[in-house]
Order: C-alpha cells, then structure tokens, then sequence
C-alpha cells in the first residue's frame, strides 16, 4: 500500500513592492591634512648668536665677608625681560659689572632662543625639571625659578608640565629663559670662590622642549 502526502496551498499569489535599496552604491569621501613646518630652535634674541646664545651667565658675582673666614648667602636673579639684568633677590653680594663669567666673557646674559615653525600655531614650552646644578668641583650651587620671556607676552613661569604660547605670524619667536642662582653661605676654611657650570661633572643642566600642541 501507498501512502501519499498531498499540500494543497490555497489562495497563492505574489506580489510587487517598490524596492527601497540598491544592488550597489557609490560615495564619495574628502581627505584633508595639515602640514606644519619643522620646529627649529637657533640661538639668539639676546644679543648673541649661535650656540654661545643658548648659554645662561649669570656673570661675575663678588660675595659678602661675613666674619671669621665665612661668607654669606646670596640669591641673584638673571632677568628674561632684559637679558643682561641681574639683582640681588636674597642675601648680600656685589655684581660685578661689565664682566661675564666662565661661559660668556663679555657680558651676563639669560638664554636666548629663536623658534621657527608654523605662524600662529600654538607650541607648548617644558623644562625636564624645576632646578638644575652648577658644579666646582665637590661645591655645588642650585638654580631654579626658571622664568621665560615669549615675544610681547608677559614673563611666565617655567614648569614641566608645559606653558602653551603661540608662533609670531612672522613665523620665527624669540624666548629668553633667566632663572634665580642660589648661592649657599661659605664656611671659614672652605672657600666656595671658582667657576661653576652646569657641564662640569656633578652637575645638571637645563632641558627646554618645545612642542606643537
């Protein structure tokens, strides 16, 4: 015997809907960049040029007799707004005019750095660390309160995290970096008279970045 199974669909019919969407499709899509120019960093804006313009001198600096042998503390302070004016912040000491010290001979200067980039563009400005060192053998002596002069804008404060400033429209800024010298008190027997540096082994120098934001 057979068995069939038989479906009877009733009522069957298509039908045609207007199709919303395409086999295909083709757009089309923009591509922008902006290229900045190389930053570059020269010496200068200090009255000197190349890499005797990135020096800091703070200069010849006579210290205080304070008795006995000893001489007294002093902190003297080199100034970004005016690259060959120190003063006497703290403490007793005479400048020694018209006269520089181991790394520029002519004169003190703070150091000078002319920056080229994009006009405009906004950089941000780092130093490695709030202090640095300057050594004469075994005696070291600190420098720190790193201060910048940018173009027309007002003295600001050196931090590692970073002071955004912008680009001259000329395309090329001037910054100027002065900073306060700390000089301990001398004890009798221990004369702390020599030149200091910041390259002599036992010292630190400054790092300065300077970035595109």
């Amino acid at each position: 015997m057979r068995f069939r199974s038989t479906l009877t669909i009733l009522g069957l019919s298509v039908l045609s809907l207007p199709a919303f969407g395409q086999a295909s499709v083709t757009k089309t899509v923009d591509i922008g960049a902006r290229i900045l120019k190389p930053l570059v960093i020269t010496g200068g804006g200090n009255g000197n040029a190349g890499a005797a313009a990135f020096f800091m001198e703070f200069g010849t600096i006579a210290l205080n007799d304070a008795g006995a042998g000893a001489t007294s503390s002093a902190t003297v302070r080199l100034d970004p707004a005016s690259p060959a004016t120190r003063s006497v912040t703290a403490g007793t000491a005479f400048l020694v005019a018209g006269t520089g010290g181991p790394l520029v001979a002519a004169n003190p200067q703070a150091s000078g750095f002319l920056v080229t980039g994009t006009p405009a563009r906004s950089v941000s400005i780092k130093i490695g660390a709030l202090s640095a060192t300057v050594a004469n053998g075994a005696l070291l002596m600190t420098v720190n309160n790193f201060q910048a002069k940018w173009d027309a804008a007002p003295v600001f404060a050196m931090t590692v995290a970073g002071v955004n400033q912008n680009i001259i429209a000329g395309g090329t800024s001037t910054m100027l970096i002065g900073a306060d010298l700390v000089i301990p008190a001398g004890v009798a027997g221990t004369p702390i008279d020599g030149d200091y540096k910041a390259s002599n082994a036992g010292g630190t120098q400054l790092s300065v970045t300077v970035a595109y934001n």
